[in-house]
């Protein structure tokens, strides 16, 4: 299998599912071929050749600016440069195309899939549109929220009257497929659910090193720290908490799209009175995550059940699992719901402070719950979310639909 790869990711990156699955496990479970194309630097003009462990890597500028204008000049010109050094290339080099999310490299893999006569698969990874779009809602300066309605209006646009030209959609969840299959264009289109899972070669080497040995309770938060996820209501459980056990420490790992978001929970952090206990690590590498995340003893994942986040393949959950922490997850998320069910891996609480706060309180009064749970997720997430596995399963899915492709044109002819 020869796999030609649109990501919407900047080259070099640690992404878990690119390097994890794609990268690294393809190449090593037959002979399968993998070419990257990627964004560069916002400095290069033109495309460049890379090389990125077995693979070879084609990079194109970065946009300098995330507004919607500098995204579609960026887009443009980068769709002239592909087509120009794909115009060369002769049928038979891939079998497939697989583009994730970006719309521009998908009508990139359109024009090619007419000439070299190979299926584009869409993979879907987030409702990022829909996600911008439910940001305008929350209380954001009105110049903000106007950006914000653009960017996603103008995105859901785009996507919604391309994806539905693929061959087939990849989705990250069974609840991203239903939203889709309720939308007549996607009624008829093959679709896979792909969710995420868990990349154990980032923390095989470590040891836990948990509150036991440093007098302390930690709980962890790894994610963005945009408004929409709410972190206020996490900080605010942590309080109620952190009242009653002084051990208790809260960390929290990740960016926001705006330093406000971050400053906002900073100063909210000093008006709960709790800025000695909580710590804002902000966005490091993969590696440092899982160091941290075997430092501490429950990870918590309390994100709102909104029509966005319903339908998320909830990473940093399986991340939490894998490194053998209790988990606290908020219900109305079918993902994270079945995951925590399976597993006994954790505990599943409405999307309320209190409920959160009384979770978390559960692991402090009983010693060594934290652990004996975390175990039961961690052989759960080893057992069924495993990149091996993943991989394996990425390669059929788009044998089969190589194969289908083959077939439907056979029989066309």
């Amino acid at each position: 299998m020869r796999i030609l790869f649109f990501a919407d990711r900047t080259f070099p990156n640690d992404h878990s599912f690119l390097e994890g699955v794609v990268e690294r496990r393809i190449a090593s479970i037959g002979k399968h071929k993998v070419t990257w194309v990627m964004y560069g630097t916002i400095n290069q003009n033109d495309v460049r050749f890379c090389q990125w462990h077995t693979s070879k890597v084609i990079t194109v500028p970065a946009p300098a600016k995330r507004d919607p204008i500098s995204l579609l000049r960026c887009s443009k010109a980068n769709r002239k440069l592909l087509a120009d050094l794909f115009r060369k290339v002769k049928p038979g080099k891939w079998d497939v195309i697989v583009v994730r999310n970006d719309i521009a490299f998908l009508r990139v893999a359109f024009a090619m899939r007419d000439r070299l006569g190979i299926p584009v698969g869409y993979q879907l990874s987030h409702f990022k549109e829909e996600e911008l779009l439910e940001r305008c809602r929350i209380s954001i300066p009105l110049q903000q929220r106007v950006q914000q309605f653009l960017k996603g209006m103008g995105g859901l646009w785009l996507r919604e009257s391309a994806a539905p030209q693929a061959n087939f959609i990849l989705c990250i969840s069974d609840a991203m497929r239903s939203v889709l299959r309720k939308k007549k264009r996607y009624r008829a289109m093959r679709m896979h659910v792909f969710p995420l899972g868990y990349e154990p070669a980032y923390d095989e080497h470590l040891k836990p090193d948990r509150g036991i040995q440093t007098n302390q309770f930690r709980i962890i938060y790894v994610g963005t720290m945009a408004f929409g996820r709410r972190l206020d209501i996490t900080l605010r459980a942590f309080a109620r908490v952190s009242m009653r056990y002084e051990c208790a420490r809260l960390l929290l790992i990740g960016g926001g799209r705006e330093l406000q978001e971050r400053e906002k929970l900073k100063k909210l952090a000093l008006t709960l009175g709790i800025q000695n206990q909580v710590a804002f690590l902000g966005q490091i590498s993969r590696t440092e995550v899982f160091q941290w995340l075997h430092k501490c003893d429950v990870g918590i994942s309390a994100i709102p059940p909104t029509r966005v986040f319903r339908t998320i393949s909830p990473t940093k959950v399986m991340e939490y699992m894998g490194a053998g922490l209790a988990v606290v997850a908020t219900r109305g998320i079918l993902e994270q719901e079945e995951l925590i069910s399976a597993s006994k891996g954790g505990s599943l609480v409405t999307f309320d402070e209190i409920d959160i706060a009384d979770a978390l309180a559960k692991y402090f009064e009983t010693p060594g719950l934290a652990r004996k749970v975390g175990k039961n997720g961690q052989k759960y997430i080893f057992n069924h979310r495993n990149y091996d596995k993943m991989a394996r399963r990425f390669v059929s899915i788009l044998n089969e639909e190589s194969n289908n492709w083959i077939v439907s044109r056979s029989n066309l002819e």
